[in-house]
């Protein structure tokens, strides 16, 4: 996976040391805590492996970039908030929170809550737009029908006005 990190360091050779450093950190972390995780038949790592990657290729800062690398941590393993914001600062915690699920409790069970999230990452994107950029390097080679679904869900919710 280490092709990953060498990719976003071609595109963007502009990076100080103290970038790189922060991505390499996000980047090690993230495949840490999605170690044996799989998506089909591949490791799941390759999808935040690939958002940082789109994000370096769009020209994206090394907070966004590593933002993007950590997305989807706090949703799919163990890790905490509190861990991203002490690990890498309250900026990179602010674009994670922002991209993470939130959950609600139904019949005694923790389920995704679609409402919530996009509620919580509208809220975000008011506080700092530059989070839509993670968002759209998250969906940008998904399935139409789930950009079709995340925009069909905000427009149920009366919420793509305010998108």
């Amino acid at each position: 996976m280490e092709d990953y990190l060498k990719k976003i360091f071609q595109e963007r050779k502009d990076l100080s040391e103290e970038d790189k450093i922060l991505i390499e950190k996000a980047y090690s972390f993230a495949e840490e805590a999605h170690k044996g995780q799989m998506k089909g038949k591949k490791p799941f790592f390759i999808h935040p492996a690939t958002v940082g990657l789109r994000l370096a290729e769009w020209g994206q800062d090394s907070k966004i970039i590593s933002a993007g690398l950590l997305h989807d941590t706090v949703e799919d393993t163990k890790v905490k908030l509190s861990e991203i914001k002490k690990e890498f600062g309250e900026k990179i915690a602010f674009y994670v929170d922002g991209m993470s699920w939130s959950k609600k409790k139904v019949n005694g069970k923790m389920i995704e809550d679609y409402e919530g999230l996009f509620k919580k990452f509208l809220e975000h994107v008011k506080q700092d737009p530059t989070i839509a950029i993670i968002k759209a390097g998250d969906m940008f080679r998904a399935e139409p029908k789930d950009v079709e679904k995340f925009v069909n869900i905000l427009k149920e919710k009366g919420l793509w006005e305010g998108f």
